[in-house]
């Protein structure tokens, strides 16, 4: 379950982004042909769409980081950061959870790289030898 909510969240990040990219698209091109204010009403929506994105980041970490630490499938400490991190999102300084999260899948994928090579140059010993 804990797997279909960390996707689910990571849904609704890549909708949220999709709703501001839209927007942001939508003030460039349009800025010249319409009204002013409908220019800053866009504007509006454009600088408080970030619902989405924290509730995805919420979820995706949180859902990631329960994951982990029930499981062991990866350092149980990368869990308890996933976590730190949600709550750090819930803060005023909570643009720094989206960078910390950036490290974190980045470090992620270094450990889920390695074990796979690990793994596979064992195989390639074992055939070898």
């Amino acid at each position: 379950m804990l797997s279909l909510v960390s996707f689910a969240g990571l849904v609704v990040v890549g909708v949220g982004f999709a709703i501001d990219f839209t927007i942001s698209i939508a003030l460039s091109e349009a800025a010249d042909d319409i009204d002013p204010v409908a220019v800053q009403s866009l504007q509006a929506r454009w600088d408080d769409d970030f619902v989405p994105l924290v509730l995805g980041l919420l979820m995706f970490l949180w859902a990631t980081g329960l994951a982990v630490i029930r499981t062991g499938a990866l350092p149980k400490w990368l869990g308890y950061v996933m976590i730190l991190l949600g709550v750090v999102a819930l803060t005023p300084i909570g643009w720094t959870a989206a960078i910390g999260t950036a490290i974190l899948v980045l470090v992620l994928s270094i450990l889920r790289s390695a074990r796979a090579y690990s793994r596979t140059s064992e195989r390639i010993d074992r055939v070898t030898a």
